[in-house]
This record gives C-alpha cells, structure tokens and sequence, in this order.
C-alpha cells in the first residue's frame, strides 16, 4: 500500500505532477471552463495513488483547488464560484489570485481521518487540526502556493522548525520548509513513513 504522506514527498510524484501540467499546456482543467494558469495537480481519486494514469490528475490553478479539496462538496458538484470563465487579457493587470490555504488543506486531512488527529490532539494538548497540519506539512509546500493564516502562524512556531527543503524531502518544491520538531514526531505512528519505495 502507498503511503500518501511520502509519495507527495517522492521524485516519482514530482515528475508526474510536471508531467501532467505540461500535458495541459498548464491551463487550468476545472470544470467551470476556468481560464487561469494551472499550477497545482489534484488528484481526482486514490484509487491508483503511485501508479496514476494522466486520466486519474486534473490540472487546477490555486483558487480552483481549494475549492476542489474543499471538504464541503469534495465528492459532489465543483463550485462554479472558483473559475475565471472568462479569457484573461494579458495587457490588463492579472487577478490576484489568493494562493493554497495551509489551513484547509489540513482541515480536509483532519476531516480524512479525524480520529487519528483528535487523538494525536488530546496528547499534545491542541486542536485536531493543528495535528494534521503537523502531520501533512511537506504536503502542503508540494501543493505550489500557500498561504499561512495568521491563526496558526503561532502553532508552526511551537511546532515546527524551518529546515532546508532537501532536510524535508522538498528539495525541487521550495527552498526551505517547516519540519515537525524531534519532541513531537514520537506522537505520530512511526511506520506511516515506510511504505512508499523511493
């Protein structure tokens, strides 16, 4: 079984994520016909997660996946709210386009396996989405841009140390990225990180 967590971290996903925007000229595939630049890869399910074909990927740019992995409507109808639907002219000044939330993404995580986190939670004495944002953070720097809302800039600080991204298996995303500091990796099952063959 492939762990998810690693393979996001892997030079296999790195290559068919390029693969894959490459592939649609990076144009953004949401199904509302946005017209903005894909930088980001969502996949559509789990299903082949390490051997997925172009079919099971969908190029996004950052404002439609977040709507895309939002937990609201994540297996129902993509909001139509997401998409630049119409051409972007180039010579007027471009959309400001908020990047990736580190907040829901990890929220989503949280939602994906809420035991796991509200227990990780009780023990360090935290909210249960912070114990995924921990548990997920080198996913997040591979998603492309991110923001980091001011309500859990604190948590990374006690939590978190910023390390080179090679450090965090990133290298190729981002230069430097948070890591999990020793003190509460002993929280998080060990053999979560060992399924994956890089």
């Amino acid at each position: 079984m492939v762990n998810y967590q690693k393979y996001m971290r892997s030079k296999e996903w790195k290559a068919k994520r390029q693969e894959k925007l490459e592939a649609c000229n990076h144009k953004c595939e949401c199904e509302g016909g946005c017209y903005r630049k894909a930088t980001q890869v969502h996949h559509l399910h789990y299903d082949t997660l390490g051997e997925e074909s172009m079919d099971d990927l969908q190029a996004l740019c950052p404002k439609c996946h977040m709507q895309k992995s939002g937990v609201r409507g994540f297996y129902g109808d993509v909001p139509r709210s997401c998409c630049q639907t119409e051409p972007i002219d180039e010579s007027e000044k471009p959309e400001k386009i908020l990047p990736y939330s580190v907040w829901h993404e990890a929220n989503f995580h949280y939602q994906m396996n809420s035991d796991k986190y509200e227990s990780i939670a009780s023990e360090l004495g935290t909210d249960p989405v912070i114990a995924s944002l921990l548990d997920n953070l080198g996913i997040m720097f591979a998603c492309g841009d991110i923001a980091v809302e001011p309500k859990i800039t604190k948590a990374i600080e006690d939590y978190a140390d910023v390390v080179p991204a090679s450090e965090a298996g990133l290298e190729g995303y981002c230069e430097t990225a948070y890591r999990m500091k020793p003190e509460f990796q002993k929280h998080f099952p060990s053999d979560d990180y060992d399924t994956f063959d890089e």
